[in-house]
């Protein structure tokens, strides 16, 4: 960000203040984080440099620079790290806090693009954090779900998080985990890829820049594919996750039973209704973690794979049930990303047209 546009910025919304109120003496006393760098080398040594602003006033000796991804306080205006993965931070100063900011640290071997297009078709999981009884949460799914219709139906899968407030039935334990680490400020918000989140009542606008920063500056530099066998005997179903990496990296993977079409309640607006209908619903993550289980480094042109067994619920409408399985590379960021129903289902690899397939 150009320091110039910022300052310029803070005159416009200045002179605008004074001409309605007439109060020409009073300042702007909001605080505002930049970086040098949104991305580096998680190599130890190079170093994103933070400035802090108290409207126009450089303070950043006398503020206090915070990581909110693992809550330790900067002991200088600098951050490196050796460890790959994305990094919130916010400044505190005079009772004020920032604007929070996100740099990604790759890792040393790089988890660059390769030198080619991908082979394979970068889709994105868009994860849509809300409650039964957040009286907003309809509006702002109807228009995430406006966007990815128009625009991104084939590519972007949305997964729906649904919080414990309210005593929200439809809540899984990780909601709240995820939503905490992703800085989910208010509902109904959205985070796309498992960058930092963003709101859909006040900031939805920034749905659409999102998606394209995801595609646009985070290509595919993998495959992911996906398979189910349900066994109605048993109740049980066998998932397999496969992933086929364009170049030597690691990466992890998570996986989640996904409803579609759930009729319960939901508050929308002033009114409440029974039989308001939930899209693509959270019910289970089948991972260890939903920043996903370790494949380990995955060599260039090779394939990793990993198997999940469920216990399906009854409650489950087994026809509108899907495995979502995201491909999470070392920045901790989702690279791509395979569907598949849970019954019979079989998703492979997707690829580009005319590209050389690996099947």
């Amino acid at each position: 960000m150009k320091r110039i546009g910022y300052i310029s910025a803070v005159f416009a919304i200045a002179s605008v203040l004074v001409s309605c109120s007439g109060n020409a003496g009073e300042e702007d006393n909001s605080l505002f984080l930049e970086a040098d760098r949104t991305t580096l080398t998680a190599d130890g040594t190079e170093t994103a440099v933070f400035t802090v602003y108290s409207g126009n006033t450089d303070v950043t000796a006398d503020a206090q620079i915070s990581c909110t991804t693992d809550g330790t306080v900067l002991e200088s205006a600098g951050f490196a790290t050796s460890a790959p993965g994305t990094y919130s931070f916010v400044a505190t100063y005079d009772g004020m806090t920032s604007n929070p900011v996100s740099i990604v640290a790759k890792s040393a071997g790089g988890t660059e693009v390769p030198a080619e297009p991908s082979k394979f078709v970068r889709e994105l999981c868009i994860m849509y954090f809300t409650y039964q009884t957040c009286s907003f949460c309809p509006d702002g799914y109807r228009y995430l779900a406006m966007v990815v219709e128009n625009s991104f139906s084939d590519i972007a899968h949305v997964l729906a998080l649904h919080s414990s407030q309210g005593g929200d039935v439809m809540a899984i334990p990780v909601q709240d985990e995820i939503s905490d680490d992703l800085q989910v400020q208010g509902y109904p918000s959205a985070s796309v890829d498992m960058r930092t989140s963003f709101s859909l009542s006040n900031d939805k606008t920034s749905l659409r820049p999102q998606i394209n920063s995801s595609l646009e500056d985070y290509p595919a530099h993998c495959g992911v594919a996906v398979s189910s066998v349900y066994d109605e005997q048993t109740g049980k179903a066998e998932v397999t996750a496969k992933l086929y990496s364009e170049l030597t990296s690691s990466y992890r993977i998570a996986v989640y039973v996904v409803e579609n079409d759930i009729v319960g309640k939901q508050t929308d607006g002033q009114i409440t209704y029974d039989n308001y209908i939930h899209h693509y619903v959270a019910r289970e993550l089948l991972s260890a973690s939903y920043k996903g289980d370790s494949l380990g480094s995955v060599e260039k042109d090779n394939e990793a794979l990993k198997t999940y067994s469920l216990t399906v619920d009854p409650e489950w409408n087994l026809d509108n049930t899907m495995i979502y399985v995201l491909a999470i590379d070392d920045a901790g960021l989702v690279n791509n990303v395979a569907v598949c129903p849970l019954v019979g289902g079989n998703t492979g690899y997707n690829y580009v047209a005319d590209a050389e397939t690996i099947d």
